[in-house]
């Protein structure tokens, strides 16, 4: 019976035993797997922030070259008093188009601390004739217009009100402002 029990004693240690180191490799195995996870999303990571600065570089490049097109279609490229020709004529495409008549048209002067910075303006005062839908026409054509004006200044009266049969004829009068490079 001792030797029973002894056996059985030994049976038990050795199954603990075996049990033990199981569970101690189970742990190891897991452990493992995890530190290789971790090791693989690294070297991802580091792979992706090595990539960064060429990216940034061509997302700077990209932005540039943008800048560079929209500064091409959007500014002027002439100086003074070329920008101010160079907008009566736009105006005055614009009005034909909207059905409007221009009855004034000059250049005005502007002061050197007008518009700080690297971008200079030229302004046209401009005074119009029309009815309110063809009005609505050339604010929108040239809203649209590139190279871009914008209406700094805006009067306008009823030159005739509207009867039964015809609408409000309207005159307005208007700042026009251009944008160039300096």
């Amino acid at each position: 019976m001792t030797r029973t029990y002894s056996l059985l004693a030994w049976s038990v240690l050795l199954a603990l035993i075996i049990g033990a180191v199981f569970l101690v490799s189970k742990d190891d195995l897991e452990t493992v797997v995890e530190l290789e996870e971790i090791y693989e999303r690294r070297q991802a990571l580091l792979q992706r922030l090595q990539l960064l600065p060429s990216r940034e570089e061509t997302i700077r490049r990209r932005l540039a070259d943008l800048g560079n097109e929209a500064a091409e279609r959007l500014l002027y490229e002439a100086e003074g008093g070329a920008v101010q020709s160079f907008m009566q004529r736009d105006l005055r495409e614009l009005a034909s188009v909207s059905g409007i008549r221009i009855a004034r048209m000059q250049t005005s002067r502007q002061s050197a601390g007008d518009t700080p910075g690297l971008l200079g303006a030229s302004r046209v005062q401009v005074s119009l004739t029309g009815s309110h839908e063809a009005f609505v026409e050339f604010l929108s054509n040239i809203e649209a217009k590139e190279p871009l004006m914008n209406i700094e200044r805006l009067v306008v009266r009823v030159e005739r009100q509207a009867s039964r049969y015809e609408a409000a004829r309207l005159s307005v009068t208007a700042e026009v402002v251009g944008f160039h490079k300096r």
